[in-house]
């Protein structure tokens, strides 16, 4: 089975393993030219540690169709533009820790995260 990023790129399930701090960078890589903020590196490890345990089942997921992977980068672009809001109303110019946690606190798009 063969996926495709909202990054142009093809890749197959069964010969790449679902990479999630790959995910979660090249996805806060893309937010920040987007929305001209930094995604700090504790803003994306808040997104990558909580989703390490779960690599399997995601990668199951993934496999039988049950979710995508653009689900997967929208739930983490979500994520990013819920925390850039909250930064901006605390007077932040960058997406912090305690942000994405508040972020991931007031909406959670996919369970993994949570």
């Amino acid at each position: 089975m063969q996926r495709r990023s909202s990054s142009g790129g093809t890749s197959t399930d069964l010969e790449e393993p679902l990479d999630i701090r790959k995910l979660v960078n090249d996805v806060a890589d893309q937010f920040e030219v987007d929305n001209d903020i930094q995604v700090r590196p504790g803003a994306r490890e808040e997104l990558i540690q909580p989703a390490l345990p779960h690599r399997e089942t995601v990668e199951r997921a993934l496999q039988s169709g049950e979710i995508t992977r653009t689900f997967l980068e929208d739930s983490l672009r979500s994520v990013l533009h819920n925390a850039m809001e909250i930064a901006k109303s605390w007077g932040r110019n960058a997406i912090g820790e305690d942000t994405t946690r508040e972020s991931m606190k007031r909406y959670c798009p996919y369970l993994f995260w949570c």
